[in-house]
């Protein structure tokens, strides 16, 4: 794995922006560099970050999977009206049953919520990965408010789908923790409401492990998955082809 100087990329509005670039896949290819990237949320960002994402990064497209609370109230920042391809995929909204957003037991927490994500938001799931295959030549970010949990599983399915070893998918999400004072300064400061701690905002590996097992126990893996949920053949192939050097 290239060191955090390679993978995290700082910007002065936001603490958790990383390159999803440079992971080989099972069949020997890699992952390119410069495509495709996790953050937090983008609603900060100065003028100085709007400049390198737009003229260093070539970001194209940008795709939000936080509420539409979450949105509403802290603004999509000004990436949208500077060109970028805005879409919006609210993954953790209630469908129905409500998601599970409470217990002592953080991991315990994360994995239900990760679980009732993957049972509950599969069409929206879908539609991101396709919005990310969509986006070609240009680059795409998606992101959440901490880039942990919602990002961390459109992470996981693209990467898997690109064929990506789920050791190297879990480091890629264990990566927040990096940096998860940073969130829980930040997240503080824009959510005084409620009552974050660090350890709250913290990657955990069983909720990644769970969701993992369910993913191919449940649905034979992320390719069968999003294919179920309206995902063609030919879209997972533009993905390979957007994002893998051959």
């Amino acid at each position: 794995m290239p060191n955090q100087a390679q993978r995290f990329i700082k910007f002065e509005g936001c603490v958790n922006f990383r390159d999803l670039g440079g992971y080989p896949t099972r069949d020997g290819r890699t992952v390119k560099w410069r495509k495709l990237f996790r953050s937090d949320a983008l609603n900060e960002l100065t003028p100085s970050d709007v400049n390198r994402v737009l003229e260093d990064l070539g970001l194209g497209t940008m795709v939000d999977l936080r509420n539409r609370d979450e949105a509403s109230r802290d603004g999509t920042g000004v990436l949208p009206a500077n060109g970028l391809d805005y879409h919006h995929f609210p993954l953790l909204e209630e469908r129905g049953e409500p998601p599970p957003m409470d217990g002592a037991d953080i991991a315990e927490r994360l994995s239900a919520t990760y679980q009732w994500i993957i049972h509950n938001s599969g069409e929206l799931l879908a539609e991101a990965v396709t919005i990310i295959a969509a986006s070609r030549d240009n680059a795409a970010v998606f992101h959440c408010s901490a880039g942990k949990d919602r990002t961390g599983i459109i992470a996981a399915l693209v990467l898997g789908v690109l064929g990506v070893e789920h050791e190297i998918v879990m480091a890629d999400y264990l990566l927040t923790n990096d940096v998860a004072v940073d969130i829980f300064q930040r997240i503080s400061r824009m959510q005084p409401q409620y009552d974050y701690t660090p350890d709250s905002l913290l990657a955990h590996p069983l909720a990644m492990e769970q969701f993992q097992d369910t993913l191919h126990s449940h649905y034979g893996g992320p390719e069968e998955y999003l294919r179920s949920h309206g995902v063609s053949r030919d879209v997972l192939q533009s993905l390979r082809t957007a994002l893998l050097d051959y």
